[in-house]
């Protein structure tokens, strides 16, 4: 049973000046990755960095062969009510369409074709578009382009973990996961039910103090729901999510732990 909140429309403008016309552009370029190492030794989420080839390549070809290339999630988090924020993903996406996923989601280290005389180049981009910025760069555009908050400070994203996720066989993707978390109230109301901290059941009322444009090429929908709920959904691999690996699960409840019941130990040690 879902414990939605959905946004009201007074939260939700129609026009977005930041949104793409398209779902997604089949001849972006991604820059690539090298794959993670076989364990031992394992990609250390806290620790390691993903290590570029030197070549990009356009995004279907990237999409189509499993190649590692990299991504940013920012997941947003109403602390004080135990409850995130989720997109649906538009019914045109080529990965899980109309599936709930994270707040909103990128690629890192992407740029236009018209940049690249060759589907293949050289490049030492580690970042996105012709700013040439890093993962937090390409976050604070996605939250942008799918949500319209553009008035997002680069000092609010704090990048908790770098994982890489194999998901090509599963229709997704092979990329390395830099997850954002960023704290927004999304209501005035109490937080229920007496459940507190991570394993919160219910939401709060459904007025709300985060204003949203949406993407609609990309983003069908926003909800708030219960971060318990979110989390066993993806732990139960519930085919209304889009899928996440055990690992990238476990370091998100330990983050939201520390945000939302104020731990004060760095669980990324």
């Amino acid at each position: 049973m879902n414990n939605d909140t959905t946004l009201p429309s007074s939260s939700i403008h129609r026009h977005n000046p930041h949104a793409l016309e398209h779902a997604q552009d089949p001849k972006e370029m991604l820059e690539i990755m090298h794959p993670p190492p076989p364990p031992p030794p394992f990609f250390d989420p806290y620790v390691d960095v993903p290590t570029s080839t030197g070549v990009c390549e356009i995004r279907d070809v990237v999409h189509r062969n499993g190649l590692w290339h990299c991504t940013c999630h920012v997941w947003i988090v109403d602390a004080a009510n135990s409850s995130i924020l989720l997109q649906k993903r538009s019914t045109n996406k080529d990965t899980f369409p109309g599936r709930w996923d994270i707040s909103c989601a990128g690629h890192v280290g992407s740029y236009s074709p018209s940049s690249s005389s060759s589907s293949s180049s050289s490049s030492s981009s580690s970042g996105r578009g012709a700013t040439g910025g890093g993962p937090r760069r390409a976050a604070l555009m996605e939250l942008a382009e799918e949500l319209g908050m553009h008035d997002v400070d680069e000092s609010e994203l704090d990048q908790s973990f770098v994982m890489p996720s194999e998901m090509h066989r599963a229709g997704g993707c092979n990329a390395y996961e830099h997850v954002y978390f960023l704290v927004r109230d999304h209501g005035s109301g109490g937080g229920g039910d007496g459940d507190d901290g991570i394993a919160g059941t219910t939401t709060s009322s459904s007025s709300s103090s985060l204003s949203l444009s949406l993407g609609s090429a990309e983003v069908s929908e926003v909800v708030w729901r219960p971060v318990r709920e979110v989390l066993d959904a993806l732990r139960s691999c519930d085919d209304e999510y889009a899928p996440r690996t055990a690992g990238y699960v476990d370091a998100m409840e330990m983050e939201l732990d520390r945000i939302i019941n104020g731990r004060t130990d760095d669980v990324r040690v």
